[in-house]
């Protein structure tokens, strides 16, 4: 009976050990998955916001 328990308790922490490796390859893939598209977001964003200030800079040279 006792004999059994390390065993198991083995096996159990071996199942955490390949869980967390799991776990860790699929965090490892969003993070450059959402790393690229952040990239993208970003220039999106920055673009837009040159567009704006663009926007705004000849406006205020027409209304003086």
């Amino acid at each position: 009976m006792l004999s059994g328990i390390p065993q198991s308790n083995h096996g159990h922490y071996t199942y955490i050990h390949t869980f967390l490796y799991y776990v860790h390859i699929t965090f490892s893939f969003i993070r450059v998955f959402i790393r690229e598209h952040f990239n993208k977001f970003c220039v999106l964003r920055s673009e837009i916001g040159i567009r704006k200030i663009r926007i705004k800079f000849s406006l205020n040279i027409g209304n003086q």
